[in-house]
């Protein structure tokens, strides 16, 4: 009889032990079955034994349930493209909804805005909660979308008046061409919750990013409504006779809470927070995600200087990104057409988006997804390998 204390013996049986149980399926071995010469029939052992087994079945378990849930979405195809025309057809009736409104009562949409806002944001942090990104709804578009709420429940201040205008007509408008912010109705995803591309500065849409066209085109629809058709009991408190805006309050006034916004998110995020990233990298902040996008340009000119100033290019770069495209601000609340066209040409910009993404990839994404799917089913049908499995394959 061998003493458990003899480990190189005890090693190699165990070894014996596991190729055996390539050959032997693992359903049919019984504890009796691993108490061979080599090891004692001792109470430390039968508990080792017990454990294992323990182990073993919890890990059968989970495969068991994986397995069950790619097998129910391979089967089942037709309720992921259900979810999808869904999708699709909301998001054209609210495309129809908005341009009725715009072209025929333009002095409501803010209110439509007003009740559409917290009822994406609310949606948009169930989902990114369950995906650990929740950390995006800190980002600047938010920040800018809460300003311009605030002001439409607080009309007399002018101030917020002002800076709403610059941050909608600014920032977030120029973030739909530049960052390719797509115009797609079969996704919630895609339109009010899209991760795939850059919406501005600080966030990569996508599958990265993280914002949605209603984001970044509600706000200067809101703005070009207040500025050229506001009329009846709701006036904005700067009034249409006033034919300009400085380049002080269309530039350098709005700078100030922006500073604040990044302070704060500064501390939040790099202070208050950092441990939790560290400890579990699935959380993603803005900058983590470009951090760990080398082919990006933003990425590179983060680490122009090195590590050490990433996160200070980070936030010159968005700044700078901010006040450049503040810089025509002026010229847009001054002129209907130059207003009028701009807003325009980045709508068409989103739609031209929007069909790449259709034909480019949309296409071929539901024979990948499936494709995924299957492999992941067989796969766990090869590790989960049992009586049952046996007799279907």
């Amino acid at each position: 009889m061998t003493s458990i204390d003899d480990k190189p013996q005890l090693n190699r049986r165990l070894s014996q032990l596991e190729k055996e149980s390539t050959v032997k399926d693992w359903d049919e071995v019984e504890a009796d079955d691993l108490t061979f010469d080599v090891l004692p029939k001792s109470p430390s052992v039968t508990r080792i034994v017990n454990r294992l087994a323990t182990d073993r079945e919890k890990i059968r378990d989970y495969v068991r349930k994986k397995r069950s849930a790619v097998k129910l979405r391979l089967d089942n195809p037709p309720a992921m493209k259900l979810r999808d025309k869904l999708s699709f057809t909301l998001g054209v009736a609210d495309t129809i909804l908005t341009a009725f409104i715009l072209g025929n009562r333009p002095n409501i949409f803010l209110w439509k805005y007003s009740i559409q806002l917290p009822l994406l944001l609310l949606l948009r942090f169930y989902y990114y909660r369950k995906a650990k990104h929740h950390y995006f709804l800190l980002d600047f578009c938010y920040f800018a979308n809460l300003i311009l709420l605030f002001y439409l429940l607080n009309p007399s201040y002018c101030t917020i008046y002002k800076v709403s205008f610059s941050f909608a007509t600014g920032p977030l408008l120029w973030a739909i061409g530049i960052w390719r912010n797509s115009m797609v109705f079969h996704s919630l995803d895609k339109t009010y919750n899209d991760r795939s591309e850059l919406v501005h500065m600080s966030l990569n849409l996508i599958r990265h990013q993280v914002t949605s066209l209603f984001i970044h085109l509600s706000p200067p629809l809101v703005m070009w409504t207040l500025r050229w058709h506001a009329y009846g009991d709701y006036q904005p408190c700067v009034s249409q006779s006033d034919e300009t805006i400085s380049f002080y309050e269309a530039t350098i006034l709005p700078i100030l809470p922006y500073v604040i916004w990044q302070a704060l998110y500064y501390v939040i995020v790099q202070m208050v927070r950092r441990k939790k990233f560290k400890a579990d990298p699935e959380r993603v902040t803005s900058f983590l995600w470009m951090q760990r996008d080398p082919k990006s340009i933003v990425n590179k000119l983060m680490g122009c200087f090195g590590p050490r100033w990433e996160i200070v290019m980070f936030g010159v770069l968005q700044l700078a990104f901010t006040v450049v495209t503040m810089l025509p601000v002026a010229l847009f609340y001054r002129y209907y057409y130059a207003h009028t066209l701009f807003l325009f040409a980045m709508i068409l910009w989103s739609a031209w988006n929007g069909s790449s993404f259709y034909f480019e990839v949309f296409s071929k994404r539901y024979q990948i997804q499936l494709g995924e799917y299957e492999q992941e089913w067989k796969a766990l049908s090869e590790a989960l390998k049992t009586p049952e499995n046996k007799k279907e394959t």
